[in-house]
């Protein structure tokens, strides 16, 4: 991820939800609704920010299991060579 996408995940705002009960009691007073569908944005912000969230740890994770599969056949491909290295000198095993 790059740093400007960490940056912009970094200044979404945070906010807490509320639940469905109160929605529905704040649908029973005038000018509620707008309330309550205040708190659902809000609600639905803060799962946003946690979908971001969790796709970033999975881009990081996938970029390590990355380098970790370069650095397994850089050596798979070391070990090969040096058997083969072995192997041309007729060496007898011990």
């Amino acid at each position: 991820m790059s740093q400007a996408q960490a940056r912009m995940m970094d200044e979404l705002p945070t906010v807490g939800g509320g639940s469905a009960l109160a929605g529905t009691l704040l649908g029973l007073v005038p000018g509620g609704d707008l309330t309550a569908g205040i708190g659902a944005a809000a609600r639905a912000e803060v799962q946003q920010r946690q979908a971001f969230d969790a796709a970033r740890q999975l881009q990081e994770l996938a970029e390590k299991l990355a380098a970790l599969e370069i650095q397994s056949d850089h050596a798979c491909q070391r070990h090969d060579h040096l058997v083969g290295l072995y192997l041309a000198k007729s060496c007898k095993a011990p």
